[in-house]
């Protein structure tokens, strides 16, 4: 006999806010749109996916006001399944030892200007010039790209 396969209640959760919150936007646009709103999602049903399409396609046919109404409803929803999937990087601590100070916690994510993810170094560490992408604020800053070495360097230590 197999058993289930064992389920994140977060993740449960969230797909059911989204599915929620795109049934309730796609409710809100077909009424100006003058369009048939569709019916509501049924018991057992987590696909927002028909909500989000008929959403966006009311959004072509109405006013860029609309558009603007519904942008911070989207973000909720994108930011909510990026935070419960671990895709939220900015602020991110990340649990290393410097391999050149030797202190615990130091490093975090950030998102800098123009969308570059970088590991960013807080406190007083000068590790040689190599090691280095740049200098963000006085901090060493590594693209995100370099987490793998960067890794294997704390590893090492």
């Amino acid at each position: 006999m197999q058993a289930p396969a064992p389920v994140d209640v977060a993740i449960l959760q969230t797909a059911l806010d989204i599915l929620v919150a795109a049934d309730d936007l796609a409710a809100a646009l077909g009424e100006p749109a003058m369009c048939l709103i569709l019916a509501s999602p049924g018991p057992g049903d987590l696909d927002a996916r028909l909500y989000l399409r008929y959403a966006a396609a009311r959004l072509h046919d109405l006013d860029d006001l609309w558009a603007d109404w519904a942008a911070p409803k989207a973000r909720r929803m994108y930011e909510q399944v990026a935070g419960t999937l671990c895709m939220v990087y900015d602020g991110q601590a990340l649990a290393v030892t410097c391999p050149w100070c030797g202190e615990d916690d130091a490093w975090s994510v950030r998102e800098l200007p123009g969308g570059m993810v970088a590991i960013v170094r807080a406190g007083v560490c000068e590790p040689p010039a190599k090691e280095v992408g740049t200098w963000w604020h006085g901090q060493p800053v590594r693209p995100i790209s370099d987490w793998e070495r960067l890794a294997r360097k704390c590893a090492s230590k």
